[in-house]
């Protein structure tokens, strides 16, 4: 893919996206083989958590530790399955950038989207080392306390007796293998709904430059065309208005494709972001469990902040454009133009947003309300 080439990347490597050139063979048969042992990896991991939990349903304290993992491998799974699932719908939203109204036409609009594209980059990287640095130090003190006891490093219902060292250390690799697995899951799937949201800002900071400078557009086409100035405002006028509508339809299929699963991660977020609160708020500072429960608030907050972080920039963008309409210097476009200029500024006056289950605008507002809902069911295990 031209698009978010370190993402698809780390989802290639995950199991989750066969590359397009590997569309017939043995290729595309082997790496869907792939695809298939991870989804059921994954998937077995999910459910010996969740006979688990149910062994020890009545029971607050082992419900709630039980859930700790449960939810998020849960979360996983929904999110690989939907990036399998929807793979043709992926590759066609990223094929609505190909258009040539949303390419680069001059210098500025190019470092417009090289400043995005380091950015998606970085995005990626810091997003991969943070989640991966967390799984290692999971395990490393996993090794240290979990190994010498002879127990697993995640609470789950195992069908056999693994008391011998053969059966423990399958079992052992088996949890780590999947607990990375469901690492690079959410790191695949939340950098890519990161990086389309990056995408449409960067279309909206072009099509924002683009009517700044419309003025002077039309000078250079006019030395280079036989049209009157008239026509050739309704062309560029058409145009924007062409541009406006890609962007819409690229951020409304991304919103289709990813909004459910969001929705789901908003959930789950609020749910382990209040049980990881709950459990350090009772662990004294020498207990060993104390730096993963750490570790794992971190991340799951950082998760959903990311996600309200970006869709807020979207927002902010969008509603930008009625400002960059003021910033052109329309009085010398002619009359009939500049009514054609405000009909679209009406049509930008409600922003482009990202939504999690078409409920929820992902913004910061809703990253506080997140926070707030966390708090309260706190609480609500406190009092009990």
């Amino acid at each position: 893919m031209d698009f978010l080439p370190h993402t698809f990347a780390i989802s290639t490597a995950g199991g989750l996206w066969r590359p397009l050139r590997w569309s017939s063979g043995l290729k595309k048969h082997v790496y869907d083989c792939y695809t298939f042992l991870i989804l059921v990896i994954v998937y077995l991991f999910g459910l010996m958590e969740f006979v688990d939990a149910m062994c020890n349903f009545g029971n607050i304290e082992e419900m709630v530790s039980a859930s700790f993992m449960l939810l998020t491998t849960g979360n996983a799974f929904c999110k690989a399955l939907n990036m399998v699932n929807r793979r043709k719908d992926i590759i066609n939203i990223f094929a609505i950038l190909n258009d040539d109204v949303c390419r680069s036409k001059n210098q500025e609009e190019d470092e417009i989207q090289t400043k995005i594209n380091i950015r998606i980059r970085n995005d990626a990287t810091s997003y991969f080392c943070i989640v991966q640095c967390a799984v290692v130090m999971i395990t490393i003190s996993s090794v240290i306390q979990n190994v010498p006891d002879r127990t697993l490093p995640f609470k789950a219902w195992i069908p056999l007796n693994y008391s011998s060292d053969n059966v423990y250390w399958c079992f052992y690799y088996y949890q780590v293998i999947a607990h990375a697995e469901v690492a690079i899951i959410s790191i695949a799937y939340d950098t890519m709904v990161h990086g389309i949201m990056l995408l449409t800002g960067a279309q909206l900071k072009i099509f924002k430059f683009r009517r700044e400078n419309m003025p002077a557009n039309l000078e250079e086409e006019q030395k280079k065309s036989n049209l009157s100035k008239v026509d050739l405002e309704r062309k560029i006028l058409k145009q924007s208005v062409w541009h406006h509508e890609t962007i819409l339809q690229f951020a409304m299929s991304s919103n289709e494709i990813f909004s459910t699963v969001i929705f789901i991660q908003y959930a789950v977020s609020s749910f382990v972001i209040c049980i990881s609160v709950y459990r350090l708020a009772g662990m004294a500072l020498n207990n060993p469990e104390l730096p993963f429960a750490l570790i794992y608030l971190l991340c799951m907050v950082n998760q959903i902040f990311c996600f309200c972080w970006y869709g807020n920039e979207v927002i902010l963008e969008s509603l930008g454009i009625g400002e960059a309409i003021y910033k052109m210097d329309w009085p010398s476009l002619h009359l009939r133009t500049q009514k054609d200029l405000l009909m679209i500024f009406n049509c930008t006056i409600h922003p482009i947003v990202f939504t999690s289950g078409k409920i929820l605008v992902l913004s910061l507002e809703s990253f506080t309300a997140i926070m707030k809902l966390s708090y309260t069911a706190f609480n609500v295990l406190q009092q009990r």
